[in-house]
Order: structure tokens, then sequence, then C-alpha cells
């Protein structure tokens, strides 16, 4: 964008001239913080996957000894 471009930002029902230098430290500051709500979240993700997998294990182990119980 042109130093000289016009930024408008949205202040309820009205937009409202600001300044280029503030519009891109804003824009750069919601960027970092998504991204790291993006890593946050990969780890959750991370943590739920291995605490499936240990479930997963316990299952299986459960289920064969019932199996030997039956026969």
């Amino acid at each position: 964008m042109p130093e000289d471009g016009k930024v408008y930002k949205s202040v309820g029902p009205v937009l409202i001239k600001t300044d280029l230098v503030e519009a891109k430290q804003n824009v750069a500051k919601r960027m970092d913080y998504i991204s790291e709500e993006i890593k946050r979240i990969d780890n959750q993700i991370e943590i739920i996957k291995k605490k499936q997998d240990e479930h997963k294990i316990v299952l299986q182990k459960l289920q064969q000894q019932l199996a030997g119980g039956i026969k």
C-alpha cells in the first residue's frame, strides 16, 4: 500500500480515518495473536491425541482380559 494511501477503521457504524503505520501495527499484532492461538490449540490437540492413545491401549487390554475370561 502506498504511504499516502487512506486507511479507515470501523468503529461501530462509522469509518474513522487512521494512520497507515498504526493500521500495520494492529494487523501485525493480530497476526501474532492468531499464530500463538494456533500453536496453543495444536499443543492441546497433541495432548488429547496422546491421552486417546493411552486409553486405547487400556481398552484393548481390558477387552483381551474379558475375552480370556469368557472362554
